[in-house]
């Protein structure tokens, strides 16, 4: 999201009981099912292929993270709600 908009949205939490949902193995089921995969989950893609999109026991540690006012906080701070009735 930036300045309030909504860009993308992910399909959120999907069926575990899905034939094959937890075979992680390379080349298994999993990665045969979209929702599973990278695709499904608003990543940037390079060279798409029908084999697993992962690392399934990597991580990434975040080492840096900034924010800043969104512009119209930055015009009249006393003019925004508190809460936001466009939260999902």
């Amino acid at each position: 999201e930036t300045e309030g908009v909504r860009w993308a949205i992910d399909l959120g939490q999907g069926n575990y009981n899905t034939g094959g949902y937890w075979n992680e193995s390379p080349g298994g089921t999993r990665w045969h099912t979209f929702r599973t995969r990278a695709e499904a989950h608003n990543t940037l893609i390079v060279n798409p292929d029908n084999l697993e999109d992962m690392v399934i026991d990597s991580n990434a540690p975040v080492t840096k993270y900034e924010t800043k006012p969104r512009l119209d906080q930055r015009r009249n701070p006393r003019s925004l709600p508190l809460c936001s009735d466009n939260i999902l």
